[in-house]
């Protein structure tokens, strides 16, 4: 590499620099020398070293130096073995959280569910009425695989729904249950019971007296006891007769009646809104009452069931 070309002539000569040889700096040796020293300059400011913050540098952490290990729990890992919270020495950082040890249950000592005679009576008609439920369903379940004849399901069946009825309507009057279909949600018992539910809340009576019809056999009866049970409900009710588990079994006598009728359809108009009136009167309570609009209600629906039952004896069921 060759030399830089020679420095060019200043007028009135080279400029002359503090501390230097005076002669202009040449290029084909060492750079030029400033006499060790950087140049001053009045007035700048004087920065006496670097500036010093108290407390500066890294955080110190109890029993080491610089940056250390995270504070000590006293000996034992969180929610570890420490036995009743690791014993640390003191100071040495914050204490240990505290332990959930679960006791062991003592399974000698006897649960007790009860307190005295009158819990007890309740838990024992709570049970009753939960047996009385699942033994129900149990019953369907039977019938419809053909595991029991008619006669004895129709039978054991009228037994559980009076067993049902009479310990509902003791818990509802204790106060200890508000109705039996808020017991059987309360217990799980929707899912797993329902066919027991719409034989004993919706319902009220065998399936067999809703859904199967009797032989020919006494047909003129069960005419003579069909017209009777309509104008016994009318009557009543015209005689004010309002309480539901008075009005309830007069309504389930006139669709049960109807239900043994040999050649009634089973759309039959009258034996249809009978059976809705069976199932609005069974979601009642037993101490309920009709009140003037529903008691008006149900005699019309009683004077046009009983018109239309007369009307299809006088044509289809005239000659059977």
């Amino acid at each position: 590499m060759s030399a830089p070309p020679p420095y060019p002539a200043y007028p009135g000569g080279a400029p002359s620099y503090p501390g230097a040889s005076g002669a202009a700096p040449a290029y084909g040796g060492a750079p030029p020398s400033y006499g060790g020293a950087a140049p001053s300059y009045p007035g700048a400011p004087s920065y006496g070293g670097a500036p010093s913050y108290p407390g500066a540098g890294a955080p110190a952490y109890p029993g080491g130096g610089g940056r250390s290990a995270p504070p000590s729990y006293g000996g034992g890992s969180v929610g570890g073995g420490g036995g009743a919270g690791g014993a640390g020495a003191a100071g040495s950082g914050p204490a240990a959280p505290p332990s959930y040890a679960v006791a062991a249950l003592d399974t000698s000592t006897e649960m007790r569910l009860f307190v005295g005679a009158m819990e007890r009576q309740k838990i024992d008609d709570l049970a009753d009425l939960y047996a009385a439920i699942v033994a129900t369903e149990h019953l369907e379940a039977s019938f419809v695989r053909g595991n029991v004849s008619r006669e004895d399901y129709e039978r054991e069946c009228a037994l559980l729904i009076t067993r049902f009825k009479t310990m509902s309507r003791t818990l509802v009057e204790a106060g200890h249950i508000s109705s039996a279909a808020a017991f059987m949600s309360e217990y799980g018992l929707n899912a797993r019971c329902g066919k027991a539910k719409n034989t004993l809340v919706v319902v009220g009576m065998p399936t067999t007296m809703v859904h199967m019809q009797h032989d020919g056999r006494d047909s003129a009866r069960h005419v003579r006891d069909c017209t009777q049970y309509f104008i016994t409900a009318m009557d009543n009710l015209r005689l004010n007769v309002v309480d539901v588990d008075e009005v309830l079994p007069n309504i389930r006598d006139v669709v049960m009646s109807m239900n043994r009728l040999v050649g009634l359809p089973p759309d039959f108009g009258a034996k249809a809104k009978m059976q809705r009136w069976v199932e609005t009167l069974n979601a009642m309570r037993a101490a309920d009452r009709l009140n003037d609009d529903q008691a008006r209600q149900l005699i019309m629906d009683l004077e046009t069931s009983y018109a239309d039952f007369n009307h299809w004896l006088d044509t289809a069921g005239g000659g059977k």
